[in-house]
């Protein structure tokens, strides 16, 4: 079944939230019903999925459900073939799960649609909000002479009067009608009205829609220009904020008692009730399960590989001081000196605070100067006492009248900022890329060019406003049909959500040349993965090519989860972190080994037993027999040694190396081979850790500079005054 789906919660106009509505739904449950094309199960589903909507998006909206053309009669007025099916209250799921037990009539009664008309009014006369009578019917009985006297005398007067209105579920006008059709289209045309086919409302209860919120703000304040202290000038503009996107996050479970000995306790909310006790107790067997009561905890901060424990009050006082909440403006920039990528998390709107016509004016006197002359302005932000303070951007924006409630008289657009988030020095990410690619010919970027061509949008395609989530979909659809039904299993996703995130049609056959010539001028090569590449086969695997090997391995995998052996005690390594070391078969498989591991540090340990590895294959080697295999623990060295931000540990074992093989009279072949591959100190430029400069690590690889022997002339000394000083 297609049910309601879920949109994400954002709302930008500040608008009051409208009352409560009502929805009165009369369905016809005449014979000719369950004979319609399609049967009776396609009218319960409408029903079913306008309940649902309103669960999920409306909660509040009213419903009430009355029947027409059964063969009972349950109304104040005693219309014949009329039922009040539900009172009206909020959306539930009994009432769901009455309208999954409707049954057609026999035809005992006939369709009364006036008297349904009129019995389904009653209850929306204490709705304050929207009130709505849905007719579900396929007018096949036709109405009697006093039914159109009524309807046109008191019913559509009454309705005009009381704001509310009737829309029709079931009779296509663009179709063939029969006569009863035709005289049932007339008389409900005397209402305010609208008529819609079954296809057309079906539709659009499966479209997306939002919940509607209340609008908050997330920051009421100032924005301050100068500072007083400073030049001796200070302005303030009254600010408010607001989100303009916010994720919807899925619902997270509840635990429960699952079963009781008291019936009314199954079901209700479990706590938690934690425990503290040793994680590694060295003190003895006789204190491993001693608890712990949460007041007798204290905190502790790691410092290196240190634990330092701080107090209540010494945590309160460790947070630093942020200043006054505000926004202060620090100065202003070019815009093309702010990178968009660098934005952090969703943007905030600021407005000038409503009503203050000082403030409005002033903002806009600033967005507009800003906007001609290229600028942003960097701020500091503080949004609550207290809190952190931040590094943000204001870029100059014109936010649409219609998102305004009583926008004032002026331009279309008014005019504010969009501030997005600025990263610290700490929150960037130094990235250290391989080579990637060369650049493009002219020939394959005029191919690109034209497939960039093809693949145009449609203006609102895979936009927020078109665009729902189909995974919050697909969850509440799943938990819908298990409300209904705790027995039943978990539906299938509807076929609407493929459609969602698909392609377009359109776009995809426009394409499809240039997409063809993109493949003749970008093949694609197979990567082979190093894992189970030919030279490292062996047993019935070394006859296999790539692809079979691939398979195989897979199978294996899926295997092995099925026969139920993929547990977490399989997950965990096999060797204890204690017993790993660096072999001579495979040093560099070893060493990445140890440094993976995440239940221990082991980058000191791993780093030292590589570098004597690399000693002792360049030592005990026949002639050049293992010099690759050095050279190839040396540069696996330095690529992990950026990776994990650890430059020191290379430009050690570097240095050790050269002063033991640079100039050596065997193993001084060694140095030069690794010279010739460039292999040199990891220099700040590389990584901002390292205290290496560029030119150092240029200069490194250079031959020594050979020592000239200075050798002093002495002058010989007389025999003679030697003998004299003597006397």
């Amino acid at each position: 079944m297609l049910r309601s789906l879920v949109g994400s919660e954002m709302c930008i106009r500040d608008s009051p939230r409208a009352k409560p509505g009502g929805t009165a739904i009369l369905i016809d449950v005449g014979r000719t019903m369950a004979e319609s094309d399609g049967g009776w199960k396609r009218w319960v589903e409408l029903v079913e999925r306008q309940i649902e909507r309103l669960v999920l998006f409306d909660p509040k909206h009213m419903v009430a459900i009355v029947l027409t053309g059964s063969d009972r009669t349950n109304n104040e007025m005693e219309y014949d073939g009329v039922a009040d099916l539900h009172p009206l209250e909020v959306p539930s799921m009994a009432m769901l799960k009455k309208v999954r037990g409707i049954v057609p009539g026999t035809g005992v009664n006939r369709s009364d649609l006036t008297g349904g008309i009129m019995t389904a009014m009653g209850p929306l006369m204490g709705v304050e909000g929207r009130k709505t009578i849905m007719v579900l019917t396929d007018g096949l009985t036709a109405p009697s002479d006093d039914d159109l006297e009524t309807i046109t005398a008191h019913v559509a007067p009454f309705m005009e009067s009381n704001n509310m209105q009737v829309t029709v579920v079931g009779m296509d006008l663009l179709a063939y009608q029969t006569e009863a059709q035709k005289r049932n289209t007339y008389l409900l045309g005397k209402l305010p009205h609208e008529m819609l086919s079954l296809e057309t409302k079906a539709s659009q209860l499966a479209m997306p829609q939002v919940r509607p919120v209340g609008v908050t703000t997330k920051f009421r304040g100032q924005m301050f220009f100068g500072d007083k202290s400073g030049c001796g000038a200070e302005s303030r503009i009254n600010v408010w904020a607001y989100a303009l996107a916010v994720e919807k996050k899925f619902p997270s479970a509840t635990r429960i008692i699952a079963r009781s000995s008291t019936a009314s306790e199954t079901g209700k909310k479990a706590v938690m009730d934690r425990n503290y006790m040793y994680k590694h107790p060295d003190i003895g067997t006789d204190e491993e399960n001693e608890r712990f009561e949460k007041e007798e905890l204290s905190k502790a901060f790691s410092y290196g590989r240190e634990v330092v424990p701080f107090t209540e009050f010494d945590e309160a006082n460790l947070k630093h001081d942020p200043g006054p909440k505000g926004i202060v403006v620090l100065a202003q920039l070019s815009a093309d000196k702010i990178q968009p990528h660098m934005f952090q998390g969703a943007p905030d709107l600021l407005i000038p605070e409503p009503n203050d016509l000082q403030a409005s004016t002033a903002m806009a006197a600033v967005v507009i100067s800003m906007r001609q002359n290229h600028k942003v302005l960097v701020v500091r932000w503080v949004a609550r006492a207290n809190s952190a303070q931040k590094l943000h951007v204001l870029l100059p924006y014109q936010l649409p009248r219609d998102q305004v409630a009583n926008p004032p008289p002026g331009p279309e657009r008014v005019d504010c900022f969009v501030c997005h988030a600025l990263p610290f020095m700490e929150d960037v990410r130094h990235l250290q890329l391989p080579r990637l690619g060369c650049h493009p010919t002219e020939a394959q970027q005029g191919v690109v060019s034209q497939l960039v061509d093809a693949m145009a949008l449609p203006e609102d395609s895979y936009r927020a406003p078109t665009v729902w989530n189909p995974a919050l979909h697909y969850f509440h659809t799943a938990v819908g049909g298990k409300a209904l039904d705790p027995h039943s299993a978990i539906c299938p996703p509807p076929p609407i959500l493929d459609l969602m995130l698909a392609s377009k049609p359109a776009i995809t056959a426009s394409a499809c040349e240039p997409l063809k010539s993109f493949k003749s001028a970008f093949p694609l090569d197979q990567v082979v993965d190093p894992k189970v590449s030919a030279g490292k086969r062996t047993g019935f695997l070394a006859g296999l090519d790539d692809d079979q090997v691939a398979q195989h391995i897979d199978a294996a995998k899926k295997a092995k989860i099925e026969d139920g052996v993929m547990t977490v005690e399989s997950l965990k390594p096999t060797v204890p972190s204690d017993d790993l070391k660096i072999k001579p078969g495979n040093p560099v498989a070893d060493f990445v080994e140890m440094i993976s591991r995440t239940d221990a540090d082991l980058w000191d340990k791993a780093v030292l037993q590589l570098s004597d590895m690399v000693f002792k294959l360049v030592k005990d080697s026949v002639k050049d027999m293992n010099y690759a295999k050095a050279l190839v623990c040396v540069t696996s060295l330095r690529k992990n040694s950026l990776g994990y931000s650890k430059p020191a540990s290379f430009n050690s074992v570097l240095h050790d190396v050269r002063s033991e093989f640079r100039g050596h009279h065997q193993r001084g072949e060694f140095w030069e081979q690794l010279v010739g591959l460039g292999t040199t100190l990891i220099s700040s430029k590389e990584h901002p850790d390292s205290f290496i400069s560029v030119g150092e690590a240029e200069t490194f690889l250079k031959p020594a500079v050979a020592k000239k022997e200075i050798v002093a002339e002495v002058a010989p000394i007389a025999t003679d005054d030697l003998l004299d000083e003597l006397e």
